[in-house]
């Protein structure tokens, strides 16, 4: 087991009861994700994360392992982000920082969520040029979350991105055009949405062996190997046939070959 790096989410359709259930994934050696623990939540208040990490984990691996985690990623939810932070703060994990999942802030809250999606797609239908200047945006996002090494390099970076969106006699230089209303909403964004939460964020922040892991990915492609498999969970079992499948129904090298396609 390699315990440095935990990925914490939940997903639905699993059971008849809409519980959803939550995974605690870890990375091996060879880059491949597997389940430190699966559980079917009652509700997802803060008390059951809370539960789940303070109680439910350690008493599932007694060890040493719980002390040698360095990073814990989870998706910015208010309820499972105190409750990480909540135990960490008390030292049950001492060496542990906790970020969010940046693919969730960057797809799900600004490419792919409704007040940015139309403006964004609006614009990269313009031409190739500015399809060009969006998706050039986007990288830079991330390369905010997983390039930059030093926070001199984030702070010059967020100078002449904030230069790139807002002068608007430096547009005609650009290859595309973006229309000031969406680049407004980029910069909006960015200042409100982004560079805020940079702690949570930014590599850069993470000074631990954290394996460079900046999203819930692992996690996402387990809970995808589960549900599409042949013989996994789906949302007319029960909690008794849904717990079989994963549990019984499914072998753990077919389990990690289908996790391994769907997380790479």
């Amino acid at each position: 087991m390699y315990p440095e790096w935990a990925g914490g989410d939940d997903t639905e359709g699993t059971n008849s009861e809409d519980r959803p259930l939550y995974s605690a994934i870890g990375m091996d050696n060879e880059n491949h994700a597997f389940p430190i623990m699966l559980a079917y939540m009652p509700a997802k208040g803060q008390w059951v994360f809370w539960w789940l990490w303070k109680d439910a984990l350690p008493m599932l691996h007694p060890g040493t392992a719980i002390k040698r985690v360095e990073g814990i990623n989870s998706d910015a939810d208010p309820q499972e982000t105190r409750a990480i932070e909540g135990v960490i703060h008390i030292g049950l994990y001492p060496t542990a920082l906790h970020g969010w999942c940046t693919w969730h802030k960057i797809n799900r809250n600004f490419t792919n969520d409704p007040q940015y999606k139309s403006l964004l797609a609006n614009t990269k239908n313009l031409n190739i040029a500015s399809r060009i200047e969006v998706d050039v945006i986007v990288r830079w996002l991330w390369y905010f979350v997983k390039h930059y090494e030093t926070q001199s390099e984030i702070e010059f970076a967020m100078m002449l991105m904030k230069y790139y969106l807002g002068d608007e006699d430096s547009q005609k230089d650009h290859i595309g055009v973006i229309p000031k209303d969406t680049r407004d909403k980029i910069q909006e964004f960015c200042t409100k949405s982004f560079f805020v939460h940079a702690t949570k964020l930014f590599e850069v922040n993470f000074t631990g062996m954290t394996l460079k892991k900046r999203t819930t990915g692992a996690n996402e492609g387990t809970h995808r190997a589960l549900k599409k498999h042949t013989n996994g969970p789906k949302p007319q079992d029960n909690l008794a046939e849904s717990c079989a499948k994963i549990c019984g129904g499914m072998s753990q090298h077919g389990l990690r070959q289908v996790t391994h396609r769907a997380s790479s």
